[in-house]
């Protein structure tokens, strides 16, 4: 499946795959039938609920917070009842979250502030993990490499402040006979065609693999999604 995208200036992570993107981009983005892109810009904030919190009408006993890394950034997380209309007279709980990345000393430093307003709106034993986006080796924690993500389990913060600085933050690059290797498994073509790019993205310089494809008789579209793999060469 295939959509058309265009991204401003700056570099953007996208958070089913971990691909990242060099801003200004615009072009279609390929993904498998069950996938759309999500991105999220360096130093972009993304609070969500954890898969097992189901019940929309509660407030989330876990929060799963993406995390650009690449810029500093914050966030208002904003909270009620879910079921009156008083937060139209302001009855609600905010939570301010905020990053800082200093990419000299390579540290990435996180605080969530503690509740303001309502504080009763936030589960007593709420739990929050953190997911480092666009991040290559960060000290101790384990790094998915496929997908540039580092993942912290912070335990219960409750309706308390919590701050943690991680540190020998590396920024991470797309590693392009990786996707390439992962597109051809995905991709519903013929099983020689598959063996024809693998075998040129392993002996090929880049430019002379995509000119390579460029000259391959197949599909059209397994050409333009193996462009946009390598767009950012």
């Amino acid at each position: 499946a295939d959509t058309f995208m265009y991204l401003p200036e700056g570099r953007f992570i996208d958070v089913p795959t971990g691909r990242i993107y060099e801003g200004p981009y615009h072009g279609r983005m390929y993904r498998r039938l069950n996938e759309i892109p999500v991105l999220l810009k360096e130093g972009g904030i993304l609070p969500l609920a954890s898969s097992k919190d189901t019940n929309a009408r509660k407030n989330p006993g876990t929060i799963d917070l993406f995390l650009g890394a690449g810029r500093d950034g914050d966030f208002t997380l904003y909270e009620d009842d879910g079921i009156t209309t008083d937060y139209r007279k302001g009855i609600c709980a905010t939570t301010e979250i905020s990053m800082h990345f200093d990419e000299k000393k390579e540290t990435l430093e996180v605080k969530i502030g503690k509740p303001e307003g309502n504080a009763t709106f936030i589960p007593e034993n709420r739990r929050y993990r953190l997911h480092l986006m666009g991040v290559t080796t960060t000290g101790d924690l384990v790094v998915d490499e496929k997908r540039h993500e580092a993942v912290i389990e912070c335990g219960i913060v409750g309706r308390h402040g919590y701050s943690v600085e991680i540190c020998q933050v590396k920024l991470a690059h797309n590693d392009h006979k990786s996707e390439v290797l992962d597109l051809i498994q995905y991709a519903w073509t013929e099983i020689v065609d598959k063996d024809r790019i693998w075998e040129s993205v392993k002996s090929l310089s880049d430019d002379e693999f995509l000119n390579r494809i460029d000259q391959m008789d197949i599909d059209e579209k397994m050409k333009d999604a193996i462009h946009e793999i390598y767009y950012d060469r």
